[in-house]
């Protein structure tokens, strides 16, 4: 599956939730989807990226709340990308923190 294939999918399921549904949910339909494609959720952690780097906070709040990978290959574009979201949503800022913190005890074997 391409990353525009899977972004027209997200897209639909963002567009037709619930109003009220809070970030997590949405987020937990797709962390089981990461396990459920062929191409091992690539193109669901692609747009997932994308979403972070968006100027839609209710993107970034679902993408933030996905917990079964950490998002960007480099750390360092994870670091840069969570502080601009820190600096303008400073209530999501601390998801932010704790994501860095996951991934630097992932790294360090401490998990």
């Amino acid at each position: 599956m391409t990353a525009e294939e899977m972004t027209r999918i997200i897209d639909t399921l963002y567009a037709h939730r619930a109003p009220a549904l809070p970030a997590h949910a949405l987020a937990e339909i797709f962390n089981r989807m990461l396990w459920c494609l062929d191409d091992e959720g690539a193109a669901l952690l692609q747009v997932g990226e994308d979403w972070l780097s968006s100027d839609d906070r209710g993107r970034v709040a679902i993408a933030l709340a996905m917990d079964e990978t950490f998002p960007f290959n480099d750390s360092k574009k994870m670091d840069e990308v969570l502080s601009w979201i820190s600096s303008k949503w400073p209530d999501l800022s601390a998801r932010c923190q704790r994501i860095r913190e996951m991934r630097a005890a992932s790294e360090s074997g401490d998990s």
